[in-house]
């Protein structure tokens, strides 16, 4: 059995009249590391820069389909669009 997807899953394995079952829970590959690109930048007042966050799990493979919340050291500065920066 090859998990696709978080979750919970009964399997049952049927012989001669007889089954069994297993419960079994598939769970994301956990985030290991969050690499920013670009990792340094210069934005004018008025413009926009495009930054994107790259999800890798422990073996430096990209992980997909997660959510990335974005946080700023400053209050007032940079906006960010609920897509991300």
């Amino acid at each position: 059995m090859t998990g696709v997807a978080a979750g919970s899953v009964t399997i049952t394995a049927t012989s001669e009249g007889k089954n069994g079952s297993a419960a079994v829970n598939v769970a994301n590959v956990p985030v290991a590391s969050v690499v920013i690109s670009p990792v340094t930048a210069v934005v004018l007042v008025g413009q926009a820069v495009q930054l994107t966050a790259t999800l890798k799990d422990a073996a430096g493979n990209v992980l997909t389909g997660r959510a990335v919340a974005w946080a700023s050291s400053a209050g007032r500065w940079p906006t960010c669009p609920p897509q991300g920066w």
